[in-house]
């Protein structure tokens, strides 16, 4: 079972050598380079991870999570650099991931955690519509074209999960609180 005191994790996979196939690993990285610099806020106890193609490997990563958040291209509808959303509900279904997921180690590490009964029940995968995946470093213009997009789309989709997850907390005085998304 995942943790409900764990992290929030967000989780960019792919081939950062592979084309538009890394671009999960970078928005993940421009994520960080903006918090970095104070320029965003990622929600409490969030950790952003790099799983470049580690897929099953990412197993204690998604087992320790309250929430999960993967961004990964996907072969979705729409021209190339489209970002949509994916539920964790439709994301369960076999042939909803089958269709969502570009890589075949987000498909493999989602059915691993669902089989084991650690796939947090706030999951989300954010979907960018590759251009290309052939071999190459750089990212195709309308796949860097949505990179600022999808990085928001991300950012939202953590806030949105996280205020699902947090439990309300006592203040001081009595009051209860809950968790504010940064």
């Amino acid at each position: 079972m995942s943790d409900p005191r764990g992290p929030l994790v967000i989780v960019g996979v792919g081939n950062v050598l592979g084309g538009d196939d890394g671009v999960g690993v970078h928005v993940v990285r421009e994520l960080r380079r903006l918090a970095e610099r104070g320029e965003v806020g990622l929600p409490p106890r969030t950790e952003l991870v790099d799983g470049g193609l580690l897929g099953l490997g990412l197993s204690p990563v998604v087992n320790a999570a309250r929430a999960l958040v993967i961004v990964d291209a996907a072969l979705i509808a729409g021209p190339p650099g489209t970002v949509a959303v994916v539920d964790g509900a439709a994301v369960r279904s076999h042939a909803a991931r089958e269709s969502a997921c570009a890589s075949d180690g987000v498909g493999e590490l989602v059915d691993a955690a669902r089989l084991t009964g650690t796939l947090p029940p706030a999951f989300s995968l954010v979907c960018i519509r590759p251009a290309s995946l052939r071999p190459g470093h750089d990212l195709s213009d309308p796949v860097r074209a949505a990179l600022d997009a999808a990085v928001v789309t991300t950012l939202h989709e953590a806030r949105r999960l996280h205020a699902r997850t947090c439990a309300p907390s006592a203040a001081p005085d009595g009051r209860d609180l809950v968790g504010v998304p940064a």
